[in-house]
């Protein structure tokens, strides 16, 4: 089949493997992604972009706000494309259109919130987002091949943007860790936790999918083995306090100081 392909061809193409599989050109599998020099690129150029995009728009303010709607277009684009061409081309129906993984969700969702400015549902999605994000580069799993085709490059723009979106939008002031907002991404996860097992056990029935990783271990050599699960609630309550627990800590500290301040200024007042 190789001798027979463009570029073209192997780069956006799926294929017939037999079996009911479809998939993209894969000729060249890679034994280990994780030390892939491409999922490392990956790992490393993400927090440095993250970090350079918090500090421009924290600079200029004024221009956040085009560039997410821009972007979550892009993003929302992306997903919904990957996901017709995965459901017509690939074979996979219909159903195929709706996403069932964490990050695939929130690569509709957030676009939604961002592109209708819902206030109430920021800290949640964009929280969720960033876990999403986070996670799916820590996996290591978007260069399974030598060759890269276009799927893989749609999925990591489309993860580093689930990561960057949010960012720009706290650097601009637009959307502020709140721990009191917070409480909303536990019925949501566990809404999210229900449609993939839906999608799993019902929709894809017998075809051995792992939406949300319920089915089994998520993690690189399947690490956890059968108490995988009591490792996601672990992460997630951990990512949950790295979020939230800091940015509270300094807003007591800052009323500390306020007070003490404040309490300073009235006694020399009255001096």
């Amino acid at each position: 089949m190789d001798k027979d392909l463009s570029f073209i061809e192997k780069f956006v193409g799926i294929y017939d493997y037999g079996e009911g599989y479809y998939g993209q050109y894969g000729a060249s599998p890679i034994e280990n992604t994780y030390f892939d020099w491409r999922q490392l690129t990956w790992l490393f150029t993400t927090p440095i972009l993250a970090y350079l995009a918090y500090k421009y728009f924290v600079k200029n303010k004024d221009k956040a706000r085009t560039a997410v709607v821009v972007l979550s277009v892009v993003l929302l684009t992306l997903r919904l494309g990957d996901n017709f061409v995965s459901a017509y081309y690939g074979h996979k129906g219909f159903m195929w259109m709706f996403p069932y993984h964490l990050c695939s969700i929130m690569s509709v969702l957030l676009p939604i919130v961002v592109l209708f400015n819902i206030k109430s549902l920021k800290v949640s999605v964009y929280t969720l987002s960033i876990i999403g994000g986070i996670v799916t580069v820590l996996l290591g799993e978007n260069f399974p091949n030598n060759f890269v085709t276009i799927y893989p490059l749609i999925s990591v723009i489309a993860h580093t943007l689930l990561i960057i979106i949010p960012i720009i939008e706290h650097a601009s002031g637009q959307y502020r860790l709140d721990i009191r907002k917070s409480w909303l991404m536990f019925p949501i996860m566990l809404i999210l936790m229900a449609w993939a097992k839906i999608g799993n056990s019902v929709i894809y029935r017998n075809r051995g999918f792992n939406f949300m990783y319920l089915e089994e271990s998520g993690f690189p050599g399947g690490a956890g083995g059968q108490y995988y699960f009591v490792f996601y609630v672990i992460i997630f309550f951990a990512a949950y306090a790295l979020f939230f627990v800091p940015p509270l800590i300094r807003k007591k500290h800052k009323a500390a100081i306020e007070k003490v301040s404040s309490e300073t200024t009235e006694t020399l007042d009255i001096t």
